[in-house]
Formats: C-alpha cells, sequence, structure tokens
C-alpha cells in the first residue's frame, strides 16, 4: 500500500504535505460530496477564460430557436439537466442537455459548451455524438444529443437475467468486459484526438436498447493539445475534479497538475473494480478515510475473481502512474487476452479444487483401501485438467505451478509408499524436479532394488529348475539301481548261484555301496547340489537316509529280529523320511509316501515277496522324481532350441 502522508499529489516526491494539511484546501462543498455523494461528480472551480469568451460570443450570436420541442424529462443531475426532445427540421426525438434553472451560471453554462465541443470533436461509435448547439427562448444553451434509448451501464453491470433476456448474453462477465473494451476503445480515440474524460464511472456509460455502448458526460475532460483552446488544458487542471469513488490520487489536485491519459486508465481500472467487486474502488465513512482510500495502491477483490482479473485491475488502478497500463488500448488488449485464456483459467481452476482434495487424501493418516482408486481419479482429474489448461494457454501459470505441485506429491506418495516406478515416471514429467524430490526416489529406487534382490535370491533358492538336471540324474541312477537290486540281486542272482539271502550281509553292503556313489555324485556336482537350499537338501536327505539305514539294522539284528520284520521297518523308515521331504521340500514328493506306506502294508502280509516289494517301492521312489524333473527339463530344453534358432535366424 502507498503511504498516503507522500503522494497526495500523486507523486512520491512530496513527503512535506500529509493528509490533513490536504483537507485544510477543500471546501466544504468538496467535502460534503467527496463523503456524502462520493458517486456525484466534483466540478473544477476555476474558470476557463478563452471558454467562457467563446461561450458567450456564441450565445450572443446564437438566435433563439424552436428547432427542438422539450416533451419530457428524461434525467437530471448535479448541474445539468435532460429532456427528450422532437429536432423538428428532421422530425426525429433527440435528447437536449441544458443547464438546471438553479445551477445556472456562467462557469457552469461554460462546462455545458466546452462538453458539446468536445465530443463535436470527437466522431467514435463508442462516444454518444453531439448533433447541434442551440439557445432556448430564455437564452440557455442547449445541447443536442443522439437520444439513446437504453440504460446506465451501473443498471445492469450485475443484472444476469435482465442482460440475458435483453442481449441472449448468458454469461455476465464475457458481457460486461465486452462493455468493457468498448469503452476502452472510446477513450483511447479520445486520446488520440488530445482529450482526457476524468469522469469515466458506470453512471457515464449508457446501453442502447440493441446493446451498444455510449461513454457520455464529458464536462470536466481537458485537453493535451497546446493548439486546442476552447476546453481547459490537462497542466492547467490543479483543483480536485471527478467522481471520489473512482477518483485517481493526481485528480485531488496540487500545485503541479500531474492529470495525463494514464488518470483516465485509472477510471477504467476503477470501473473494473466495481464490475468485479460489486462496489466502487473507494469508500469511507469519513473525509480521511475517503482520501486515504484514494491513495491506496492495493484493493482486494473477493478470492472469487480469476487471479489474472486481480492483476489486470491492480495494475490498472496503481497509485504510479508510470506503473498502469500503457493505455486504454493496452488495458482493453489485457482483458480480450483474459476472454481468449478464460476456458484455461476454468479449467485450472476446477483442477485447482480437485488438488486440494488430493492434498486432504494424502495428508490423511490412516488411508483406506477403498482410498487408492480415489486417489488414482483426483490425480489423473489434475494432470488431465492442468495439461488441458495448458493446452489452450501455455503461459497459464497457475495451471503450471498446479501440475508441478500435483506431480510433487504423487511423486513423494509413490516413493514413500514403495513404488518407485512409478515416482521415477511421474518425476520425469516434472520440468526442474527438486534435488530433495531426486534424492527421495533414487533412495526409493535402492530399496526396491535391495528388496527385489532378496525376493531373487529367494526364489532362486526355490526355484525347481536350478539343478533339476542334477537331481534327475541322481533320480535315474539312483533309482533305477534300488529298483533293479532286489530283483536282479536278491530273487534271481542269489538263488542260482546258491547264496543265502537269508542274512543281514546284503542289507549292509547295498546301501553302504549306494552311500559311497551318492558321495561320488555329489562331489562331481557340487556346484549344482549346493546351488539353492532344495538341491542341498535333497542331496543331504539323502546320505542321511544311506547313513542311518545301517544303524537301524545293526539295532533289529542286535536284537534278533526276523529279516521280515527288519524289511516291514526299513519301509516303514523310508515311509517316514519321504513324508518329512514332502512336507519340507515339496508336495510333490507325496507320491513316494504312498508307494513306502503301500510297501510297509504289503510287507506285514506278504514277508515272503520283500525283495518284489521292496523294488516296487523304490520304482515308485524313481517316477517321483523323473516326473518332477521331467517337464522343467523339457521346459528348458524348449527355450535352448528358442534360444539357437533366434541366434541363428532360423
Amino acid at each position: 500500500m502507498a503511504d498516503p502522508d507522500s503522494t497526495l499529489d500523486g507523486s512520491s516526491a512530496a513527503p512535506e504535505r500529509n493528509v490533513d494539511a490536504f483537507l485544510h484546501t477543500l471546501e466544504m462543498s468538496e467535502d460534503a460530496t467527496l463523503v456524502r455523494a462520493p458517486l456525484s461528480t466534483i466540478e473544477p472551480k476555476r474558470p476557463d477564460t478563452d471558454a467562457a469568451r467563446k461561450a458567450g460570443a456564441l450565445l450572443a450570436a446564437e438566435p433563439r430557436s424552436t428547432r427542438v420541442r422539450i416533451e419530457q424529462l428524461l434525467g437530471e443531475g448535479g448541474m445539468g439537466v435532460v429532456y427528450l426532445a422532437e429536432q423538428e427540421s428532421l422530425g426525429r426525438k433527440v435528447a437536449v442537455k441544458q443547464v438546471r434553472a438553479d445551477a445556472r451560471s456562467p462557469t457552469s453554462i461554460t462546462r455545458l459548451l466546452q462538453e458539446a465541443w468536445v465530443i463535436g470533436q470527437l466522431e467514435h461509435p463508442n462516444i454518444l455524438p453531439v448533433y447541434d448547439i442551440a439557445a432556448s427562448d430564455d437564452g440557455d444553451p442547449l445541447i443536442v444529443l443522439k437520444r439513446i434509448e437504453g440504460v446506465e451501464w451501473g443498471q445492469l453491470m450485475h443484472d444476469g437475467p435482465t442482460v440475458q433476456r435483453r442481449f441472449r448474453a448468458p454469461d455476465l462477465l464475457e458481457w460486461n468486459l465486452d462493455v468493457m473494451a468498448r469503452v476502452c476503445d472510446a477513450v483511447h480515440f479520445a486520446h488520440s484526438r488530445g482529450f482526457i474524460h476524468r469522469d469515466i464511472k458506470p453512471e457515464n456509460v449508457l446501453i442502447g436498447e440493441l446493446g451498444e455502448v455510449y461513454l457520455a458526460d464529458w464536462g470536466i475532460a481537458v485537453s493535451t493539445r497546446d493548439d486546442q483552446r476552447i476546453v481547459p488544458h490537462a497542466r492547467d487542471a490543479k483543483d480536485i475534479a471527478g467522481t471520489p469513488a473512482y477518483m485517481a490520487p493526481e485528480m485531488l489536485g496540487g500545485e503541479v497538475s500531474r492529470i495525463s491519459e494514464k488518470t483516465d486508465v485509472y477510471l477504467l481500472g476503477g470501473v473494473l473494480f466495481e464490475l468485479l467487486g460489486g462496489h466502487p474502488p473507494h469508500q469511507g465513512k469519513d473525509l480521511r478515510e475517503m482520501i486515504t482510500s484514494i491513495l491506496m495502491d492495493v484493493r482486494e477483490l473477493p478470492d472469487t475473481v480469476p487471479a489474472a482479473l486481480r492483476a489486470i485491475t491492480a495494475r490498472a488502478l496503481a497509485v504510479d502512474p508510470d506503473a498502469r497500463f500503457e493505455s486504454p488500448l493496452q488495458l482493453r488488449l489485457a482483458l480480450e487476452g483474459y476472454l481468449r485464456h478464460r476456458g484455461s483459467e476454468r479449467i485450472a481452476a476446477r483442477a485447482l479444487e480437485r488438488l486440494a482434495e488430493l492434498e486432504v487424501c494424502l495428508g490423511s493418516a490412516q488411508a483406506a483401501p477403498e482410498d487408492a482408486q480415489q486417489l488414482h481419479g483426483l490425480v489423473s482429474e489434475c494432470r488431465f485438467g492442468f495439461r488441458e489448461a495448458l493446452a489452450q494457454w501455455p503461459e497459464n501459470n497457475a495451471a503450471r505451478a498446479g501440475l508441478q505441485r500435483t506431480l510433487e506429491l504423487v511423486v513423494a506418495h509413490a516413493a514413500r509408499n514403495g513404488d518407485p516406478k512409478a515416482a521415477r515416471a511421474y518425476l520425469s514429467e516434472l520440468d526442474s524436479p527438486g534435488a530433495e524430490l531426486v534424492a527421495l526416489v533414487a533412495a526409493a529406487e535402492a530399496e526396491l532394488a535391495e528388496r527385489e534382490g532378496r525376493l531373487a535370491e529367494l526364489e532362486k533358492h526355490h526355484d525347481l529348475r536350478t539343478g533339476m538336471r542334477t537331481r534327475t540324474l541322481f533320480a535315474a541312477i539312483l533309482g533305477g539301481l534300488w529298483t533293479a537290486a532286489p530283483i536282479l540281486g536278491g530273487a534271481i542272482v542269489a538263488p542260482a548261484v546258491g547264496y543265502d539271502m537269508n542274512s543281514y550281509t546284503p542289507l549292509y553292503v547295498v546301501p553302504t555301496g549306494c552311500l559311497f556313489l551318492v558321495l561320488g555324485l555329489g562331489y562331481w556336482a557340487r556346484e549344482s547340489m549346493t546351488a539353492t537350499p532344495l538341491n542341498l537338501r535333497f542331496f543331504l536327505s539323502i546320505v542321511a537316509l544311506l547313513v542311518l539305514q545301517p544303524g537301524l539294522l545293526y539295532i533289529a539284528q542286535s536284537n534278533g529280529l526276523p529279516l521280515s520284520v527288519t524289511f516291514s521297518l526299513l519301509f516303514a523308515y523310508w515311509t517316514s523320511l519321504s513324508c518329512m521331504a514332502a512336507i519340507t521340500m515339496h508336495a510333490h514328493l507325496s507320491p513316494m509316501v504312498v508307494g513306502y506306506g503301500v510297501a510297509t502294508a504289503l510287507s506285514l502280509h506278504y514277508p515272503d515277496h520283500d525283495l518284489w516289494i521292496m523294488s516296487g517301492g523304490n520304482f515308485v521312489f524313481m517316477l517321483t522324481l523323473l516326473y518332477m524333473g521331467l517337464p522343467v527339463l523339457r521346459e528348458d530344453h524348449e527355450r535352448r532350441a528358442q534360444q539357437r534358432r533366434a541366434t541363428t535366424g532360423s
């Protein structure tokens, strides 16, 4: 906010002046107007002698005329009154403006004629045209103006239903900004012709029945041209003049006039402020508050007003004229730019609402499972909304910041919740990610890599394919040997050579020989057998079976158990080991449990056929291991074949 004690003449170079000193310079009438009637126009006090002389000459030469016939009152203000009249020479309805009877003075008459002279030099579709200057029978000057069948802009500015009904404009803001643009055109044209309006407000903008826009009431306009002597020059405008509720700081007057085209830019900003905020920019319950308000540099508009319009309004209402728009044209272009990008602003605003919901969702201490779907939906809405807004208007900074914030939130959330891949994907969409965010994603990726490494190692340890060829080879060799040995050795060869199989010796010799065979194979395939815990358990289980079996035989032999009972114990022993293997290693080993369990039962009922029963149980052992290994071997074979075909290109 500007310091009101240092800007009373519109300049920061007057620290010796303060509000109190300025108050003493005001007349009582000005005091009353500033506070009690802030929407009324304060007329400058100093008369313009050149204009007064011309006015007198004009009235002296003008014949008393009946060219216009007054019909009815249309409206009246502080100094003038407007009638509906008929221009008899053309038979058309016109508006006739003259000085109020109770306000008639040389100064007021001069002001009225000055308005006509200014308008007469401004032919523009948005400036109320003047047709003629005439004199009444009493000698009072009459300004003949175009009759506008319409209303003041202020009556329609906040009346959406009426605007929609009369002009078929469903968007009140867009309609108002279009009116504002046409007023800017009128003011810019006046500046190009060397005139400054000084009293721009909704009351002085007329809206015709067909939506025409006219800027009227040029009574306190000043000129910027040295060759224009019938209208006061801007450098001589040292008195307070204008409408207090919209007044620019330099309009408070001073020893040096600082009235310029930028003054009208400020007034246009005041109208824009009322359009957006619902009331004029300056308010105050007493004179000090009113003047302080005029000197303020910052005025708050509702948060519901788009940020772009707030920025445009603030620039137009800057206390320092150099900080305002260069011209009404630049203000109009800024407003048109907003209208072009309004769709982008709306999309970004909706996306910002979703972003607020996203922040609440991510900030909750506990997230329910259904929140994941809501979170995904909010992220998608935010990203799509902000990207669409930027596609329509790449300079939409709010959308760009919103997209940045959205991505930062989801990157951090994904990184902290164990999804660094998603975090990295979102991070790649950021134009300039912060170092902290990059480090967070890198840490999450490192943690994931470590976790995946452990899982891969664990999976490898439980992968049946690792060492399957070696295990299958073990199964084929041992299974084949154990299946064939009882039949060939005990049931066929021994009787043929006269060897008595009714002894424990063969039962010691065979497992001992198999033990050395297994140890030899294990050493040969040591890398494969120690590659995974499964392979190692498989190998150690077979070794344990062969080591412990002679001990079991020794116990049975020491207790004088018959061989038939010992065979049943062996089958039960193998059943127990198979059951443990199926539980601790793999359920696919269950057929071995069934095979040796059946062998145990058969041995109890058919002891004379123990060797054949043993071969049958061992055969089931071999088939079980081969069944587990063959599909894996087939898959491995097909994979190797595909690799060879890929290498050869066949």
